[in-house]
């Protein structure tokens, strides 16, 4: 079967939206699927996939040209920002819609029509965000009448940033009619977890199914043994939005405890938000806290083996119930004891809690993990996944994923 994919991250190691389909396609690979990649940047990634590319300059590279600096990772999400970034926000809601990469909607649609011509594909998938692949993919699925899977591996207007940004009632108004258009005329909608499976059914798709980014087996073929001492490490952005002033203070009260305290050791690996030093520095245990730079995917899930913890926490919104950061997966893999804070029943609430990973804390309530702490590094029990977390890897959501490849393809056939 050919396929055709749409996405803007594809880059091997840097992209964290590019780790689920270079994952995907390593599957799809194996069922023997002809593979083409449409995206914006060559990847590093060796692989018998056809890889077509849309040469454009990268909007942040114009913002890193303009300024001298990096467009903060959470510059959509932070509480402050400087006005020549509020102007910019301005702009990017209210004239690029759904997003900057709307850019490229012409030049792609142009060159996918001149590939179509000598091309044929039994079904077009659209990753986003950004939200404008699904507009590449809607116009060329319109014209050559390919079957569409739409995957969303993030809402739209219903983002946790989205009613924050300084948007005008007619853009908003654009924004939902092309998210109304997108999910009602895909032939299936895929995404990541069962909240936002059906949040984008009660606005309007009309097939929607859930594929979860899970893990790689193959990634985690040797375990080292689990350390014995307090060490928690985050993978990830760690913005403002995420972070809880109280799971400081519950930090303290581990390093201030004589038999916790001694071999303490908390780990940041990759962006925390521009304030995160000044509010560590209050405490004495700042002095354990290590920040580190950004790792590559094989090297951050290799530095996950050296933690007995590790961290993740959600921010404060509706939709953060739907949230499952990729990291989880791999943290899952790592055979290593998950620390995740949210609000209440959240879709990540019930993976921790179902298959006993670790512990779930509510926000406000961080106080438990000194208690849950201190029980686990008296029994010094191993960590291990459990066999039922089998359905959470890759080769399992693949074949979820080939099979609604196949039943659309074979409904569209017939008709």
């Amino acid at each position: 079967m050919n396929i055709l994919l749409i996405t803007y991250y594809f880059d091997q190691n840097k992209d964290v939206g590019a780790q689920r389909w270079i994952k995907n396609l390593k599957y799809l690979e194996k069922k023997k699927h002809n593979l083409t990649v449409f995206t914006f940047k060559n990847s590093e990634k060796k692989t018998n996939t056809k890889i077509l590319v849309n040469n454009r300059i990268e909007p942040n590279y114009i913002y890193k040209k303009l300024f001298k600096k990096n467009v903060p990772k959470d510059i959509l999400t932070r509480k402050k920002n400087h006005l020549i970034d509020k102007l910019l926000i301005f702009i990017r809601s209210n004239l690029f819609i759904p997003d900057s990469r709307v850019l490229y909607y012409f030049s792609s649609v142009k060159i996918l029509k001149n590939h179509l011509k000598n091309n044929s594909y039994d079904i077009v998938i659209s990753s986003g965000p950004p939200h404008s692949m699904h507009l590449i993919a809607r116009k060329i699925t319109s014209k050559f009448k390919i079957p569409w899977i739409a995957d969303f591996r993030d809402p739209w207007t219903k983002i946790e940033y989205f009613k924050k940004l300084p948007i005008s009632k007619m853009s908003k108004y654009i924004h939902e009619v092309l998210e109304k258009k997108i999910i009602k005329e895909c032939d299936c909608l895929i995404t990541v977890s069962d909240y936002w499976g059906n949040h984008f059914k009660k606005i309007g798709a009309k097939k929607v199914k859930v594929i979860n980014n899970g893990f790689d087996k193959e990634d985690f073929k040797y375990f080292k043994s689990e350390p014995n001492n307090v060490s928690i490490a985050h993978f990830g952005t760690f913005p403002e939005s995420r972070n809880n002033k109280t799971l400081l203070d519950v930090l303290d009260l581990i390093f201030n405890d004589k038999l916790l305290g001694k071999k303490m050791k908390v780990s940041f690996y990759g962006y925390t938000y521009k304030n995160f030093k000044s509010d560590l520095n209050i405490f004495e245990y700042k002095s354990r806290v290590n920040l580190y730079s950004h790792l590559d995917y094989d090297k951050a899930i290799e530095k996950m083996q050296n933690y007995r913890y590790l961290l993740v926490s959600l921010s404060r919104s509706e939709m953060s119930k739907g949230r499952i950061p990729l990291k989880i997966y791999d943290y899952m893999a790592s055979k290593r004891k998950i620390i995740a804070i949210g609000e209440k029943g959240t879709d990540l609430e019930n993976i921790i809690n179902n298959y006993k990973l670790g512990i779930y804390i509510y926000y406000g309530k961080e106080r438990v993990l000194y208690n849950y702490i201190k029980k686990d590094m008296k029994t010094l029990n191993k960590s291990n996944i459990s066999k039922s977390c089998n359905n959470f890897s890759k080769e399992y959501q693949v074949e979820k994923l080939n099979n609604i490849i196949v039943d659309i393809s074979n409904k569209k056939n017939i008709h």
